[in-house]
């Protein structure tokens, strides 16, 4: 009773985020990750009438790999609260330089403002590089807004602030499969795979748990798992 608990709010919460929006989940592939997402995966699925799953390699700590792979982003800001006219190219450069110098790093730079007319409450991010001047800087936001809202306005455009972004690239990683199955029998119902990669394309019938490193993978009734090239699962509901 409480795992189905569970399974009914985790399924309100898909719902929330496609039904909700329009979005059939008939046609998507849930991806279930975290230590205990591969657990109740196959519940969902069935709740929400999908047929494909994705176990993703190194499902337990998959946040954490992603965050180790991320490239690294450094990010200055400043408020500046000036009329865009009032930037000379010079003044507008030694903004740029100012902020990069900031952000340290060594990635690329990419600098945004943004901008509004006099009196707006909102602002538009606009992407400006050296050697701009303000009077060009102005120009291009009124395109922005002409593209965002249809029109654009003859009043004086401001800066509220701007920012400079130095990112570098990720680290090139691969993801491969090692290792063999083992395969183990206990007390309760079921069998029990140990997965420390296994080689793809080993297929597993539910009803079976697959222990994998860092989570456990339960394949229900109806389903079989294939083992991925790159690691992780692929459970397919049985046709």
């Amino acid at each position: 009773a409480m795992i189905a608990a569970a399974d009914a709010a985790m399924a309100r919460a898909l719902r929330r985020v496609s039904v909700e929006r329009g979005i059939d989940p008939r046609g998507c592939v849930l991806v279930a990750f975290g230590g205990g997402g591969p657990l109740h995966a196959c519940s969902l699925a069935d709740r929400l009438s999908m047929t494909r799953i994705l176990v993703p390699p190194h499902a337990g700590v998959l946040s954490a790999l992603g965050l180790a792979l991320a490239p690294e982003r450094r990010v200055a800001m400043t408020s500046v609260m000036q009329p865009a006219g009032a930037l000379d190219r010079e003044s507008l450069g030694a903004l740029a330089r100012e902020l990069a110098e900031r952000a340290g790093g060594d990635g690329d730079a990419a600098w945004v403002a943004r901008m509004r007319y006099r009196g707006q409450g909102h602002e538009l991010e606009v992407r400006f590089a050296p050697p701009m001047d303000g009077e060009a800087l102005a120009a291009d936001f009124a395109a922005r807004h002409r593209a965002r809202y249809g029109f654009a306005l003859e009043s004086a455009v401001e800066i509220v602030s701007a920012r400079c972004t130095r990112s570098t690239e990720a680290p090139a990683v691969t993801l491969a499969r090692r290792g063999t199955p083992t395969w183990r029998t206990g007390s309760g119902t079921g069998d029990a795979l140990r997965d420390d990669g296994s080689p793809c394309d080993v297929l597993v019938a539910g009803r079976a748990v697959i222990a994998l490193p860092d989570a456990t993978l339960l394949v229900a009734e109806g389903w079989t798992a294939r083992a991925l090239p790159i690691g992780g699962w692929l459970v397919e509901r049985d046709a």
